[in-house]
């Protein structure tokens, strides 16, 4: 899956062709940022662009980074397109998912898109998790999302409290420096962020090095 949004649909519309042809299996679609589209042209966007190529779309819903929301009667909406079932749900507003859900039943599956609320989209019906932190601790992250769907909550949570420090940090602030850095501190070769994102800062490392060294990775 390839990110292949842009301001304009007809640049969106020929990335996402270039990522079929490139041989994804379905493109992560943010609503055009900055010139802040109302719900209307939210919806001709997504609707033009799932008319033109013939791939799976996940909407990605990220109004804290991208400045504009996808209201949930605008997902139903757009749920009438076939090759548009997913959505990646990073408002942090957890009733969101419950919200699509109603709205759209079986023609739309949530995912989460915010690390440290986890557990509760899991529980509440997400059917995955757009997870960064599986960079770092890819067992812990799959043994979380396998607790809730086998429905054994108590040992969910307990694993899930266990991986909140971390994934409140990387939610916090440049989730991107700290998974890379995190990858390089456990000998994963994360390298850098690419610009004009910095590393994460020095004095910030002693306390990343904490967190790994209280989840027993490091």
């Amino acid at each position: 899956m390839s990110g292949t949004a842009a301001h304009s649909t007809r640049e969106t519309i020929e990335m996402t062709t270039y990522a079929k042809k490139a041989g994804c299996d379905g493109v992560l679609l943010v609503p055009p940022y900055y010139g802040l589209p109302n719900q209307d042209e939210i919806y001709e966007y997504y609707k033009d662009v799932a008319k033109a190529v013939p791939i799976q779309i996940m909407m990605y819903n990220n109004p804290y980074t991208s400045g504009v929301d996808v209201l949930p009667k605008t997902v139903a909406r757009l749920a009438a397109f076939e090759n548009i079932p997913y959505i990646k749900e990073s408002s942090a507003d957890i009733r969101r998912i419950h919200e699509i859900m109603m709205l759209c039943g079986d023609k739309i599956d949530v995912w989460c898109g915010w690390e440290d609320l986890a557990y509760e989209s899991l529980f509440m019906g997400c059917k995955g998790w757009v997870c960064p932190t599986s960079n770092i601790v890819p067992k812990m992250t799959v043994d979380l999302f396998n607790l809730v769907q086998a429905k054994k909550f108590a040992e969910a949570e307990k694993l899930y409290y266990k991986l909140l420090p971390l994934l409140i940090s990387l939610e916090s602030s440049q989730l991107g420096a700290k998974i890379k850095e995190a990858m390089n501190m456990l000998g994963k070769k994360g390298g850098k962020p690419r610009k004009p994102f910095l590393p994460l800062a020095d004095a910030q490392k002693p306390e990343l090095k904490k967190i790994l060294k209280d989840l027993g990775v490091l």
